[in-house]
């Protein structure tokens, strides 16, 4: 879907690429909360865990809307952002889940 919408000027490896570029954030924070979950585990250890994913889900759709929603019209950027966003959520979802249980 989201090759259909910025087909218009972007190859489809185009914006695989750009996708992968802006993973780099959330790699970021998975280190990070990998980190922390050394340190122990708490309700304060979670809520920093949910922050620092939080940062890096909001980094990688900035960095990724800059890129790919440019593309588009201004009634359709939010269309075309929305996968995108989602596609990031649950990637910053699956870091916070993650522990050694």
């Amino acid at each position: 879907m989201v090759y259909v919408l910025i087909s218009d000027f972007r190859s489809f490896f185009q914006s695989v690429c750009v996708l992968g570029y802006c993973l780099l954030p959330t790699t970021i924070s998975l280190v990070v909360c990998r980190i922390i979950l050394l340190t122990g585990r708490s309700n304060l250890l979670f809520f920093i865990r949910f922050t620092v994913s939080m940062i890096g889900f909001a980094w990688a759709t900035y960095a990724s809307m800059i890129f790919l929603g440019e593309s588009q019209k201004s009634g359709r950027k939010l269309l075309a952002v929305y996968p995108i966003g989602l596609f990031y959520f649950i990637i910053s979802w699956l870091v916070i889940s993650h522990t050694d249980t």
